[in-house]
């Protein structure tokens, strides 16, 4: 129920978003961030890319032996997250913040989607300018948030913190509008979340049993000698 409540948090910020979702996303094109925390913002993004990814699971692969067993559910709450976001992608358009006055003359940034669409489906569906909606950085790096947070509880809020620079660095490229991360964020929380019931936790329990079994059985001992 909590990670309900807070998918349904997420969705309802980034429907209240949509009142001024253009008027931010120009002012971030138009450069209303001061450099330095642009620069801040660019490079914590490869927290929601593979690249973060792969070096954080090597990491935790190499130095943590205890949560090695982690490490798969990590990564595969990170791909089912960009996995569903990119799906998405494919039957919803939206234009890019940065390519609304390129393609469209309207004032909204609803292209159409898949199934309604009468022409050129397939050109458009697989077309990066009309993938605005959701951020796939955003639910990759709050599922990874998630993961790290579940492995390592101590830092659960530098994770998010992390996932947020990556968010706002989206909103600032120009990638995304703010309902957009804001809805790629439930995305994400809510794809982890299903992960952890479904994987992480039976896991668990069974090398807990194994090493109950094995505790109870105590030493063997084969012709006499100890086995």
């Amino acid at each position: 129920m909590r990670a309900v409540r807070i998918c349904g948090f997420w969705v309802i910020v980034g429907v209240l978003c949509l009142a001024f979702d253009r008027p931010l996303a120009r002012w971030m094109l138009d450069g209303g961030l001061p450099g330095d925390v642009r620069a801040l913002f660019h490079r914590v993004e490869a927290f929601g890319h593979t690249y973060g990814l792969i070096c954080i699971a090597i990491t935790v692969y190499l130095l943590d032996v205890g949560r090695r067993n982690r490490v798969a559910g990590m990564v595969g709450a990170f791909a089912a997250a960009g996995i569903a976001a990119d799906l998405v992608k494919i039957c919803v358009w939206r234009v890019r913040p940065c390519r609304m006055e390129d393609v469209m003359a309207s004032t909204s940034s609803y292209y159409g989607n898949l199934i309604t669409a009468e022409t050129d489906r397939l050109t458009i569906a697989l077309d990066s300018t009309y993938h605005s909606f959701p951020s796939a950085h955003t639910a990759c790096a709050v599922a990874l948030a998630f993961a790290l947070g579940k492995m390592y509880p101590q830092a659960r809020t530098w994770f998010y913190f992390l996932a947020a620079m990556c968010a706002l660095n989206r909103i600032d490229g120009g990638a995304h509008f703010a309902s957009d991360v804001c809805w790629g964020a439930a995305l994400g929380y809510g794809t982890a979340a299903t992960m952890a019931l479904v994987n992480w936790e039976p896991v668990a329990l069974r090398l807990s049993w194994h090493s109950n079994q094995n505790r109870i059985r105590g030493p063997v001992f084969l012709d006499g000698k100890l086995g």
